[in-house]
């Protein structure tokens, strides 16, 4: 199967084929060996790229995986060849500006929140941080816009999946 990635500005082309010892993935012509396992059902998996092993949350929005390892996050989109005609035709039509939801990746406690309603962000800006597993994640925005609201507060816990900030 192949796919168009894109990380931040950069983007791939990717083929996986799958196979007993796992998968192959050509990343940009280049092949790679790739084991992608589920570790955990609250959304942690452990990922063998040649040979170097990774641990990883990860949260799926639509064609967004939301990749959380090592303190920091990124946003992967991923579209496959009929994702890929879908949105040529949307891009067509005229689009309303559409904000985003961000929300915890994992069960965490809110250590910072670094901005307040009415607030213009970047992509790219760090938002509020979360502790879990002894490790700090910067939650960084998905797109350019205004923080509609903040619905956390530092030192807060909080589940799988609960609103942090909306941005609109």
């Amino acid at each position: 199967m192949k796919y168009e990635t894109r990380i931040g500005d950069r983007g791939y082309e990717v083929e996986i084929t799958p196979g007993e010892a796992g998968s192959r993935v050509h990343l940009d012509g280049r092949e790679i060996a790739v084991d992608f396992r589920e570790i955990s059902p609250r959304a942690l998996y452990s990922i063998i790229i040649d040979g170097r092993s990774y641990e990883l949350w990860l949260r799926r929005e639509g064609a967004d995986y939301h990749v959380f390892a090592h303190g920091r996050s990124l946003c992967v989109t991923v579209r496959d060849e009929r994702r890929r005609r879908v949105e040529s035709l949307q891009a067509a039509m005229p689009q309303a500006k559409t904000g985003f939801t961000l929300r915890a990746p994992m069960p965490a406690v809110v250590t910072a929140v670094l901005v307040e309603p009415g607030q213009e962000v970047k992509r790219g800006d760090i938002l509020c941080r979360l502790e879990a597993m002894k490790m700090e994640n910067e939650m960084a925005s998905e797109a350019d816009g205004t923080v509609k609201e903040v619905k956390v507060a530092a030192g807060e816990g909080v589940e799988k999946d609960r609103v942090l900030v909306v941005v609109e």
